[in-house]
């Protein structure tokens, strides 16, 4: 493995980068660059590494202090955008914690389209966690026939019954308190803490891991664990205060309908002026 590491960037953001490099035979070579190198003449040289190893070139940022230099713009573009493409969604004309949570858990992994109509008749059996709780988990399952990922059901069933046992069937009012359920991860605890009780707690799905990562950072590898944790440094930073609902729910359809995975729409995106992901793909 090659490590390149180098103290600033062109542009401040990073306050050190990084590039791991794995030649085809496995040998490790580190390589630290002067504190003064720019990443393309970093990667001026793995590149020409690579071509003499065969080897693989992995670019990965290592963003462990950085500033946002346009998180005011970010917020009101994004905010501008919300009100006039917002979608109307049955979850979002509820604060009803229970509610919000069956949405989120049906919404892992499932189109909106497949959860709208599933939502309805969930909510209609089931109206509320003791109804739930009561229910038999076969019962259960095969009201949630039809979303997939069949152990979903089986772990909202297994909250409303913990819920009504130690809780009095309500659900905790902070996103601390809901991951102690087995089944809530700090994602679906931050959208049900912001969504229900309009707390000031961050979100990143898939869709809010893709906005981030293309207008904060725009190189290096998304799926990694160093990424991971500052995409979500990144989703606490960018947070209004006091707008955790609007913010939040623009976040994830700006992901959904504006900033695809395929054949995102930047043409109309508000955030072109300064998305780093559209500057080094341009």
């Amino acid at each position: 493995m090659l490590n390149i590491s180098s103290e600033n960037s062109p542009d401040g953001i990073y306050a050190n980068s990084s590039v791991h490099y794995t030649p085809a035979d496995h040998a490790i070579f580190r390589f630290i660059a002067p504190a003064n190198a720019l990443h393309n003449e970093l990667l001026q040289i793995v590149q020409f590494l690579d071509g003499v190893f065969k080897g693989t070139l992995y670019f990965m940022p290592r963003i462990t202090s950085f500033r946002l230099p346009n998180k005011i713009k970010f917020q009101r573009a994004l905010l501008g955008w919300f009100t006039i493409h917002q979608r109307d969604l049955p979850w979002r004309r509820t604060s009803n914690p229970y509610h919000i949570l069956v949405s989120e858990m049906m919404l892992q992994q499932t189109q909106v389209e497949r959860v709208t109509p599933k939502y309805a008749e969930w909510l209609e059996k089931y109206p509320t966690l003791d109804t739930l709780a009561d229910a038999e988990i076969e019962d259960v399952k095969a009201t949630w026939k039809g979303l997939g990922y069949n152990i979903r059901p089986v772990r909202l069933h297994s909250i409303a019954r913990e819920t009504v046992a130690l809780y009095d069937g309500q659900l905790p009012d902070n996103a601390e308190g809901l991951q102690q359920f087995k089944g809530i991860g700090r994602y679906t605890a931050g959208a049900v803490a912001s969504f229900a009780y309009r707390q000031d707690e961050p979100i990143l799905d898939t869709n809010v891991r893709r906005v981030l990562y293309r207008v904060f950072v725009g190189e290096g590898i998304l799926r990694s664990g160093e990424m991971e944790r500052r995409l979500w440094e990144i989703s606490a930073r960018v947070l209004p205060r006091g707008q955790a609902w609007e913010f939040n729910s623009a976040l994830m359809d700006f992901g959904a309908t504006c900033c695809m995975a395929r054949r995102p729409l930047c043409e109309a995106c508000p955030m072109v002026a300064f998305c780093r992901w559209l500057k080094n793909n341009q």
